[in-house]
C-alpha cells in the first residue's frame, strides 16, 4: 500500500492523545475540524476528506482506514475501538467509501463499519451497544463480482447491540431495532423490529459464482 507524506503525517499526528495542538496540527494536513473537537488516539490510513464539526469527537483505538470521505456533523460521536474502513478496490470501482454521521448522533464502540458502498446517519440516532455489524458490499452469486450498496439510516433511530445491517438496507426514522437482529431492505415505519433466525427466500439458485474458475471475486464496475 503506497501512502503519501501527508498520508504518513496523519498517521503519526492521529496517534497522539486528543488535544488542541493535534486539532491544529490535522487542520494543517486539510482536515476540516471545528471549535471543541476532541480526537483521541487512533489508526488513521487513507483517509482523503475528513469534516468534523463543533463539539464532536472520536475516541480512542479506533481504525479509519481508506474512507474518501469522514463526515461528523455537529456534537456526532464515534465512541473507542471501532474498526471504520473501505474497500480501495471497490472504491476503483465507483463505490463512495464515505461515512456520514448527523448532528448528535453517535456510534458508541466495538463496532464493524463497512463504509465501502457508503453510510449516512441522520440526526439523533445511536448505533448502541457492541458488536454490531454495517456491511456495504457483498458478492453476487448471479454475476459471481463483488457489489456494493448504500446503507441509510433516518433520525432518532436506535440500533441495539448485535444488530446485522445488510447493504442496500434503508432505515426510516423513530425506529428502534433489537439486540441481534438482522435487518436488509427498507425499514420505514416507525417501531420497534425484532428479528434473528434466517428464513429459507430461494432455492434452486443459480449464477456465474457456482461456476467460476478462480478463487477471488473481483469488483464490479458501477
Amino acid at each position: 500500500m503506497e501512502v503519501s507524506l501527508r498520508g504518513a503525517l496523519v498517521i503519526v499526528v492521529a496517534a497522539f492523545p486528543a488535544s488542541a495542538l493535534k486539532n491544529s496540527a490535522l487542520r494543517r494536513l486539510g482536515w476540516a475540524i471545528g471549535r471543541g473537537v476532541h480526537i483521541g488516539p487512533c489508526l488513521v490510513v487513507n483517509v482523503g476528506r475528513a469534516d468534523i464539526g463543533n463539539g464532536a469527537g472520536i475516541g480512542a483505538f479506533n481504525v479509519l482506514k481508506d474512507l474518501a470521505v469522514l463526515t461528523l456533523n455537529e456534537h456526532a460521536m464515534i465512541g473507542h475501538w471501532n474498526w471504520v474502513t473501505a474497500s480501495r478496490a471497490l472504491g476503483a470501482a465507483g463505490a463512495s467509501c464515505l461515512l456520514h454521521v448527523g448532528t448528535y448522533s453517535a456510534i458508541t464502540s466495538r463496532h464493524y463499519v463497512d463504509c465501502s458502498g457508503g453510510i449516512r446517519v441522520g440526526t439523533h440516532t445511536t448505533i448502541a451497544g457492541v458488536r454490531s455489524t454495517l456491511v456495504t458490499h457483498g458478492i453476487s452469486w448471479r454475476s459471481s463480482a463483488q457489489t456494493f450498496s448504500s446503507i441509510e439510516i433516518g433520525d432518532y433511530c436506535l440500533i441495539s447491540s448485535n444488530a446485522q445491517v445488510a447493504p442496500g438496507t434503508i432505515v426510516g426514522s423513530r425506529i428502534v431495532i433489537g439486540m441481534g437482529a438482522t435487518i436488509a431492505g427498507r425499514i420505514v415505519d416507525p417501531g420497534l423490529y425484532i428479528q434473528s433466525r434466517a428464513t429459507l427466500v430461494k432455492s434452486d439458485l443459480d449464477g456465474d459464482y457456482f461456476r467460476r474458475a478462480q478463487g477471488h471475486v473481483a469488483a464490479i464496475q458501477a
